[in-house]
């Protein structure tokens, strides 16, 4: 992200050398918005040095918004993540450093880093600093993401002793709801100051619950040995007291430097060595005209940045600075005297901190206004003919915070508990159960629900075989089929093989029940006549006789088919035949394409009918009697959702002016509406917008798309990918900046029900654009978990994808809303729990099967 003087990366870094990983014994991270100075981030990397010069081996994150972050000498081992800078330019007002972005999407872009590197790394404590909800809120789905995701993590805020007028304060916060979030978000308070010089809790009234969090470390500063070789530039030698003029980052300090000035104007020349250090922040032009003057004058050096001020500090006779926390904190940890000038807008917490400070006597006050180079002329000569400054009052001024600050932090993290290590699923008692699934194909590339489903049946202790209608895909197939314990039976593929075992198979089940035969086949009979397809019902009525032989051999006491056609019939005849009871799940195609009164006569047979989305339900209620539609249960597509590791959207292509990665997964079929992604991702481009849009999957319009694609001239921004294998998959997932489905409802009725690739990229963290068909809206909720638009609309859908590639807050909190609904409805152990209670519930008599060691008649 460009922007203006300063160069921004996102990436993050380790400070010192590059070497492999390890495994810390704790995971600290410190956020520091740093919209205005220098104070957060001192006062940051103090508490980090102590963190990572103790001997527990912990690893510290510093997640900074400074400019100069990477200019800084940062201690050795740290890991920076840096954030786009943005400055302060009033109360609660923030803008871009350099104007390069509009602030919504800068800060979006923060979001979205903050919550990334938080759910990447998963740290044991993170301490904010300052801001409770962060710059702008920024800090609120990180927030709600540890407290629902990371419930270990212990999140402390670390306050500096005052933050501005207590009426201030406390009408901010609760406009602001700042009371809850201290309430529910944050684990402990740290108070960077002293109780005795500043009652924070009584100061900005806190519940009693909140003020039973805050513990007062004490001040962060950084004392430091004086060291001769501390920058003193042109003044090595000068004569008369060392007077060091800071402004801390120099945002702001220009006014205070040219007042000094103009005091020093009064004083011998040679009665002071002057050092002005204006600070990184401060306009160029503004140093510029400060270096002018001190030139004019052989008793002043310029100095306009250092990251060694605590040894010029301690160098000094008085040091000369504006009221900022961790200028005054090192002052008074190097025991100097010091004439504060304190800023007293936006916020008046450093003039109260000073006029507190001088009521103590440890420094003298030089307040803004007209006036104020009169005021130092008067008190400059004073100060400096004091021999010493005023001895500390016992106990009010702690100065050992940093390392205080540290201890506690660590303490965080070791008393944290260990995070359990996720169990395999309890196999439960099953009752002499065996499950027959009865699928077309077996496996099948695009049927990753299915292949969940069997591979949590067989964790929860259920014995299943495979049936299907058809040979396998050939390759590739999901990894997770190797998983699966099942024996899988197939139709033989020789034609003299197959009429041969298939006459064997029923004649086995006439002779074993040859009155349910004589039903079955009366049934076959019968629908044949009236079927405008009397071949495919005959057809169903032989491979029932095949699945029945295997029924009885294999013991099976429950059949259960995916898809109410071709399986559902094939399961119905064996279930005849056998006694043995049947079911179906019925997913999209396979109900809206099927009779209705074929649909109607599948229920009735069956034991329960599940249906994966609660359109379906709805549907199936009109078309069923009441008696009938009790037997429809609802039960979503469920995916194992530990093997998707969430990651907040990244939007690292509006930092480095790369490619956005739009992914799209789906056979390559009418109803899943690639040729409308196409003309939307043409759209785009004619826009001007960098992306490249992989189309994961293989079928019968891969010509046809190609072909698009050449002709509007996309060929590299969109590409056809082909099969690929899950595991890949997820990876592509993981690299994703926009999922985009847009499924429609083609001339045949055949649409889609609630596509599991949606659910896996929701799981994955990837904000989702979609249309609005069939069950896709009970998942993909518009504005709240995703977008959708019409179907059969490559503008709208163009433009819904525009709007995540812009919009990173929309994106962010799209993708966190979809995380969260997953948990509820679409964990792949709730449902298939549910589903075996199902077939639990029925009272199945399991049946001696007739050749217990018996190889399957087709395998």
């Amino acid at each position: 992200m460009p922007d203006g003087s300063f160069e921004f990366s996102s990436e993050p870094f380790r400070v010192g050398p590059a070497g492999p990983r390890t495994d810390a014994s704790s995971r600290v991270f410190l956020y520091s918005h740093d919209t205005f100075g220098l104070g957060h981030l001192r006062r940051n990397l103090a508490i980090a040095e102590q963190l990572l010069a103790s001997d527990q081996g912990c690893e510290v994150w510093l997640l900074s918004g400074s400019p100069v972050i990477r200019r800084w000498d940062l201690p050795a081992g740290l890991w920076v993540q840096p954030l786009p800078p943005v400055v302060k330019v009033g109360a609660e007002r923030y803008v871009p450093r350099g104007g390069a972005h509009p602030f919504g999407l800068v800060k979006g872009y923060r979001e979205a880093l903050i919550l990334n590197a938080v759910m990447r790394e998963r740290p044991d404590v993170i301490v904010v600093d300052h801001a409770p909800a962060g710059m702008k809120n920024e800090l609120l789905p990180m927030l709600a993401a540890v407290r629902q995701e990371m419930p270990d993590t212990r999140v402390v805020l670390g306050l500096r002793d005052i933050i501005d007028a207590p009426e201030v304060v406390c009408r901010l916060w609760q406009e602001e709801e700042t009371y809850e979030l201290l309430e529910h978000a944050y684990d402990q308070i740290m108070v960077y100051g002293s109780r005795d010089m500043f009652d924070l809790a009584a100061s900005y009234r806190l519940p009693a619950t909140v003020a039973a969090k805050l513990r007062y470390v004490g001040y962060v500063g950084r004392p430091a040995a004086a060291r001769v070789d501390a920058p003193w530039p042109g003044l090595e030698t000068a004569p008369g007291k060392r007077v060091l003029v800071t402004s801390g980052g120099g945002g702001d300090g220009y006014g205070m430097m040219l007042a000094y000035m103009a005091a020093l104007a009064a004083l011998p020349v040679h009665a002071t060595a002057s050092l002005l250090v204006p600070g990184p922040l401060m306009p160029p032009e503004q140093v510029e005209a400060l270096t002018r003057l001190a030139a004019a004058r052989p008793d002043v050096g310029i100095l306009p940045f250092t990251t060694d001020l605590v040894h010029s500090v301690a160098r000094a006779d008085l040091v000369v600075g504006m009221g900022g926390y961790n200028t005054v904190s090192e002052i008074l940890a190097a025991n100097k005297q010091a004439i504060i000038v304190p800023r007293a807008a936006p916020r008046v917490e450093q003039l109260l901190r000073a006029r507190l400070l001088e009521r103590l006597g440890l420094v003298r006050v030089a307040e803004e206004g007209p006036d104020l180079a009169a005021r130092l002329t008067a008190l400059l000569p004073a100060v400096l003919a004091e021999r010493a400054p005023a001895a500390r009052p016992a106990g009010v001024i702690d100065l050992d915070g940093a390392r205080r600050a540290a201890a506690t932090i660590a303490d965080l993290s070791y008393a944290r508990s260990p995070a359990p290590v996720p169990a395999a699923p309890q196999p439960e008692p099953v009752h002499n159960r065996r499950v027959a699934y009865v699928m077309k194909r077996y496996p099948r590339l695009s049927e990753t629900f299915i292949i969940n489903e069997i591979c949590a049946m067989e964790e929860l202790g259920e014995r299943l075989d495979i049936y299907s209608l058809l040979p396998p895909e050939p390759p590739p197939h999901h990894p997770m089929v190797a998983r699966v314990a099942a024996p899988v039976h197939h139709l033989p593929l020789a034609l003299g093989r197959k009429l041969a075992v298939l006459a064997k198979a029923h004649a086995g089940s006439a002779v074993a029940a040859p009155l349910r035969y004589a039903v079955a086949l009366g049934q076959a009979a019968a629908w044949s006549v009236v079927s405008p397809n009397p071949l495919s019902v005959w057809k169903q009525f032989i491979r029932g006789g095949f699945l029945a032989a295997l029924c009885r051999r294999r013991g099976i006491t429950h059949i259960h088919a995916h898809f109410a056609n071709a399986p559902a019939a094939v399961a119905r005849f064996a279930s005849v035949m056998t006694g043995t009871p049947f079911s179906f799940t019925t997913h999209a195609k396979d109900l809206y394409l099927t009779p209705k009164p074929v649909i109607q006569k599948r229920v009735a047979a069956a034991a329960f009918v599940v249906t994966c989305t609660h359109h379906n339900v709805e549907y199936l209620r009109e078309v069923l009697p009441a008696e009938l539609a009790q037997k429809v249960n609802l039960i979503y597509h469920g995916i194992d959702l530990s093997r998707f590791r969430y990651r907040v959207p990244r939007y690292s292509f509006l930092a480095v002016g790369g490619e956005a990665q739009i992914l799209c997964v789906a056979r390559l079929v009418p109803k899943k509406g690639l040729d409308d992604l196409v003309a939307a991702c043409a759209m785009l481009a004619a826009e001007g917008r960098r992306f490249r849009c992989r189309i994961v999957g293989a079928g019968p319009l891969r010509a046809t798309l190609a072909a698009d694609i050449a002709a509007r001239g996309l060929d590299g921004v969109v590409t056809l990918e082909g099969a690929m294998t899950h595991d890949n998959l997820i990876g592509l997932f993981a690299q994703a900046d926009l999922f985009a489905l847009a499924p429609r409802i083609t001339d045949d009725g055949d649409r889609d029900g609630i596509p599991n690739v949606i659910v896996e990229a929701m799981a994955t963290g990837v904000p989702v654009v979609s249309t609005a068909v069939s069950g896709v809206p009970e998942l993909v909720e518009h504005e709240r978990t995703g977008l959708l638009v019409p179907p059969n609309d490559p503008a709208a859908l163009a433009a819904a994808m525009a709007r995540l590639l812009i919009e990173p807050m929309l994106g962010q909190r799209l993708a966190a809303a979809a995380r969260s609904r997953l948990d509820g409805c679409f964990d792949c152990w709730q449902n298939t729990r549910a589903l075996r209670g199902l077939v639990g519930s029925l009272v199945c008599e399991a049946v001696p099967p007739a050749l217990a060691d018996a190889q399957p008649a087709a395998a």
